[in-house]
C-alpha cells in the first residue's frame, strides 16, 4: 500500500484535529482533559508506529533502494485489514553482496484479489536499503528480472501471462540450453555444493521447474570457486537440488563463470 496524497492528507488532518480537540478538552477540564489527551495520544501514536510508519519506511526504500530478486519462503495473515485488503507477513529469501542467502520478514498489504496467487516459492522483486540489507520493501510479485531482455523493467510478470512473455522465456531457455550444451561437451566434471537454489517460476514440459543455482565448485585438487548455473530440473528430483546438497557439474577450464549441472 503506497502512501499517496490522500493518506497524507488524512494523517495531517487527523493530527490537527487531535491537537485542536486536546486543547479544547484541557481548557474545559485540565485534569480529565490531560488524561484523555494522554490516552488518545498513545492510541494515535500506536496506530502511526505500527501501521503507517512501516508504509513510510517502505516507500522510502522503494524510491532509493537497490533492486533485487527474492523468493517467498513463508507467509502468514497478520489479522490486519486495510480497505478490505489483508496485511500479510512475508518471509523472503535474498542473496547478499557475497551471494550468501539470508531471510527477512516484511509486512505488506496486498489486494484480496491476489491472495490466491501468492504462494511459497514464488519470485518477488524487492528493493533493499543501501545501508541496511535487513530493510526491504516488496516492489512486485511474480516478476523475474533474470529474464530481463530490455535492461530496464522486468520483462516477465506471472500475473499477466502474455504471448510476448512466453516468447521471451522460450528465447532465454533456448539460449541457456545452447550454453549448457557447449559446457557439457567441452567442460570438466567436478563436485559442487549448492549454496542457494531459486525456483524462477516457469515450468517446462509439464511441471519441471527452471531453476537458478549459486554453487561452490570443487575442481579436484584446485581451489574451490563460486559460480552460478541455470537449468531445468525434473520435478521428482527437485529435493536433490536443495541448499547443502552435493551435485555434479561441468565447467570450462578457461572461464569459471561457465558452469552447468551435469545430471538433472
Amino acid at each position: 500500500m503506497k502512501m499517496n496524497w490522500g493518506v497524507w492528507v488524512g494523517l495531517i488532518g487527523g493530527g490537527i484535529g487531535f491537537i485542536i480537540g486536546a486543547i479544547a478538552a484541557i481548557s474545559a477540564n485540565p485534569v480529565s482533559g490531560t488524561i484523555l489527551f494522554l490516552i488518545l495520544g498513545a492510541v494515535f501514536f500506536s496506530i502511526y508506529w505500527f501501521l503507517f510508519r512501516p508504509m513510510v519506511v517502505a516507500n522510502k526504500i522503494l524510491k532509493t533502494g537497490i533492486q533485487k530478486q527474492g523468493k517467498i519462503i513463508d507467509y502468514a495473515d497478520t489479522n490486519v485489514t486495510i480497505n478490505n485488503n489483508p496485511q500479510v507477513k512475508f518471509t523472503i529469501e535474498l542473496l547478499d553482496d557475497y551471494n550468501r542467502p539470508y531471510q527477512v520478514k516484511i509486512n505488506k498489504v496486498i489486494s484480496r484479489l491476489d491472495t490466491g496467487n501468492v504462494h511459497a516459492g514464488m519470485q518477488v522483486l524487492v528493493r533493499v536499503d543501501q545501508n541496511n540489507k535487513m530493510k526491504v520493501a516488496i516492489e512486485s510479485f511474480g516478476t523475474l528480472d533474470n529474464f530481463n531482455t530490455t535492461g530496464g523493467q522486468p520483462s516477465v510478470n506471472l500475473f499477466a501471462q502474455q504471448t510476448d512473455t512466453v516468447k521471451a522465456f522460450e528465447k532465454i531457455l533456448q539460449e541457456n540450453e545452447e550454453k549448457n550444451k557447449k559446457i557439457l561437451y567441452n567442460g570438466i566434471s567436478a563436485e559442487a555444493k549448492i549454496i542457494s537454489a531459486v525456483d524462477l517460476g516457469p515450468r517446462v514440459n509439464g511441471e519441471n521447474p527452471f531453476m537458478h543455482f549459486y554453487l561452490e565448485v570443487h575442481p579436484g585438487l584446485k581451489e574451490p570457486f563460486y559460480a552460478e548455473a541455470k537449468g531445468v530440473i525434473a520435478i521428482q528430483s527437485v529435493y536433490k537440488y536443495q541448499p547443502g546438497k552435493i551435485i555434479y557439474v561441468k565447467y570450462l577450464a578457461d572461464d569459471h563463470t561457465m558452469v552447468t549441472i551435469e545430471h538433472s
